[in-house]
């Protein structure tokens, strides 16, 4: 999992991401509970498919309309 995560943290410009839990199922599988991404935004540009899928809905207005 692990590996995984350092791959797309570099291969999608991530500045952060976070789990929190992970948790071990009855199973014995490891998932992660809930997890935030955070993109690098200077790099949009390069993550088309990424930005399309912003929740533009959480943005102060303020900030939105400065954009």
């Amino acid at each position: 999992m692990f590996k995984k995560l350092y791959s797309v943290f570099w291969a999608k410009d991530c500045d952060m991401i976070e789990i929190n839990p992970l948790v071990v199922t009855k199973e014995g599988v490891v998932m992660a509970a809930d997890s935030k991404v955070i993109i690098d935004s200077n790099a949009l540009y390069r993550q088309k498919e990424l930005a399309a899928q912003e929740d533009k809905t959480q943005d102060n207005p303020k900030e939105a309309h400065a954009k």
